[in-house]
């Protein structure tokens, strides 16, 4: 049937972004690199802060209902906003048949949690879980309400936008906890910024975009069936990576109280900082850049490669430095109350090695429209993890760390690897040079740390800071030895 004509498609369009796309690329990532680094130092500061104010104990409360709302919201956004992101071609109504269809999923999944308080309570013997669980279960609609709007800049590739949106309402969300935990409300300041965060951020996208969604009753399911069918498998994903993240919490918090829950929760927190602040928002700029490439095999080589460099250059010396200078790090940005997380940040340290490239390898099987190979992936990764804190959690919270990191870290690259190379045009060649170069670099990195702390015998903020100066030495050897990735990292950074 023949579908008429929508002037309101040509928001949608983006055949114009073909054009100069390395260049278009380039400044989308400048701006995510930009606004990352200013949400980074926003959230290091309010995470220092709030540690301060609001004992592990507190964040413990909060960490045993957070995972289960995160898996509510990977249900109920259901992988739509990637799909849009991908697709080749998007209407209008085809944006509105998916808004509402993610409003209609974040409604019910908001009811549900809210419903789940009293067994939450029951099952970890803490009453106040039950009333977290009801105050936080708006998270889940609020959240929903951007999806749409979040896919529609990236589709048009208007990073600097949304990327202003996000710090602005992470800015005022931060301001408004550390606020109510200076008065004493310290479980209150965790849900304000959770919930103030997301409906800011709302609001922003609503008033900057000007897009409005049509009627609820103009639905069309039909034609929506690819991307309900892409987003699935996306959304499948997601929930098995929260729901292994739930599953550790809820066993630290059985087994280790609610002070383990907090102490790994809140450290987890900061160690994968710097991969969320920077490494997702990249995924606005370089998905939509490698759906555009589908077409093209050299050139989604080439950039692929160029995302795992760039990024790896920025976000490893973070996570060698949480390996070799845990101690420093508690000490100036958590506080006392937080010394026994620095064996677990050490840990957690190595998840910062290897993140950058789990992503991009990711971000391929997206980009080339492969949701099911990584859906498939994420089955088998979580199967390994779950074996791994199952027979290690009699034995100590950080001997479950451990085998959680290791697990995740040397088994689950290699073996999404195998997925990008069966189901895109990546190579095994293309591969094993991306791995051989970020083994070496995080050897190189991870060898100066630990050898100049080896050395000195000194305190600890002696030692940490010359770690940090060998690790960045290291970095600078790095980019003096290799004058195109140095010329790539500097095409990232330019505005």
């Amino acid at each position: 049937m023949h579908t008429p004509h929508d002037p309101r498609d040509a928001f949608f369009d983006v055949s114009d972004l073909s054009a100069d796309l390395g260049r278009r690329t380039g400044r989308s990532a400048a701006s995510v690199v930009i606004f990352a680094v200013l949400k980074l130092f926003i959230a290091v500061g309010a995470t220092a802060i709030m540690a301060r104010l609001v004992p592990p104990a507190q964040q413990g409360l909060v960490a045993m209902a957070i995972p289960f709302v995160l898996i509510a919201v990977g249900l109920s956004e259901f992988g739509l906003a990637q799909a849009i992101t991908q697709m080749q071609r998007v209407t209008h109504h085809l944006a509105s048949t998916l808004f509402w269809v993610n409003v209609a999923l974040g409604a019910i999944l908001t009811i549900l949690i809210a419903a789940a308080g009293p067994f939450a309570g029951q099952f970890f013997d803490q009453p106040q879980v039950t009333v977290i669980f009801w105050v936080l279960s708006p998270y889940i609609f609020l959240s929903v309400l951007n999806t749409q709007y979040i896919a529609l800049l990236r589709r048009r590739m208007q990073v600097r936008l949304l990327e202003s949106c996000i710090f602005y309402a992470t800015l005022i969300a931060s301001c408004l906890a550390v606020f109510i935990a200076f008065m004493g409300y310290g479980i209150a300041a965790l849900i304000t910024q959770l919930l103030a965060q997301q409906a800011l951020t709302f609001a922003m996208l609503v008033t900057v975009t000007g897009w409005t969604p049509s009627r609820p009753w103009g639905l069309d399911l039909r034609r929506a069936k690819a991307a309900l069918s892409f987003g699935g498998f996306l959304a499948a994903e997601r929930i098995l990576n929260d729901s292994t993240r739930a599953i550790q919490i809820a066993v630290i918090s059985r087994v280790f109280g609610d002070v383990g829950a907090g102490l790994f929760y809140r450290t987890e927190t900061f160690a994968l900082m710097p991969q969320r602040r920077l490494v997702s928002p990249l995924s606005a700029a370089f998905i939509p850049s490698l759906s555009r490439l589908q077409d093209n095999a050299a050139a989604f080589r080439t950039m692929l490669s160029q995302q795992i460099t760039r990024g790896n250059v920025i976000l490893m010396p973070v996570g060698a430095v949480f390996c070799t200078s845990p101690d420093l790090v508690v000490a100036v940005l958590l506080g006392p109350d937080w010394t026994a997380a620095v064996p677990i940040l050490a840990w957690l340290g190595v998840l910062a090695l290897t993140g950058l490239s789990l992503s991009c390898y990711a971000w391929a099987l997206v980009a080339a429209g492969r949701s099911r190979d990584l859906f498939l992936f994420r089955v088998c990764s979580t199967v390994m993890i779950l074996a791994a804190i199952t027979l290690t959690y009699p034995h100590g919270l950080i001997p479950m760390i451990r085998a959680y990191v290791l697990t995740f870290a040397i088994l689950s690259l290699p073996l999404l690897c195998l997925f990008v190379v069966r189901a895109t045009v990546i190579t095994t060649a293309d591969v094993l040079q991306n791995l051989r170069q970020t083994t070496l670099f995080a050897a190189a990195l991870l060898g100066a740390g630990f050898g100049i702390r080896t050395m000195l015998d000194s305190t600890v903020i002696i030692e940490g800071i010359a770690a940090i100066a060998a690790i960045t030495a290291v970095v600078a050897l790095r980019l003096g030895a290799d004058r195109q990735l140095l010329r790539d990292v500097k095409t990232t950074l330019r505005p």
